[in-house]
C-alpha cells in the first residue's frame, strides 16, 4: 500500500504544491509507537487510563497521528 499526500506550502506571495507517495510500511512503525504512547497516557471519561481501546484511538486520533507523523520535521 501506498500513502499519497499532496502539499501546499506557502510563503509570502511564493507557493509550491508536492505529490509526495510514501510506502505505508514505512509510516507503520511510528504510527503503532505513537499510538502506543498515545494509548498508555490518554485520559478519556469512560475509560481507565492505559486502557483505551485500540479501535477507539484509530478512529478518534487515526488521522491526527498520521498528519504528526508525516508532516512533524516540517
Amino acid at each position: 500500500m501506498i500513502v499519497n499526500e499532496s502539499v501546499n506550502f506557502k510563503k509570502d506571495q511564493f507557493s509550491c504544491d508536492a505529490k509526495v507517495k510514501i510506502p505505508a510500511d514505512k509510516l507503520k512503525k511510528p504510527y503503532e509507537d505513537r499510538m502506543r504512547k498515545l494509548i498508555a497516557e490518554a485520559r478519556i471519561p469512560g475509560f481507565r487510563q492505559g486502557q483505551l481501546p485500540r479501535w477507539y484511538a484509530d478512529r478518534e486520533y487515526g488521522e491526527s497521528v498520521t498528519n504528526e507523523i508525516f508532516y512533524g520535521d516540517l
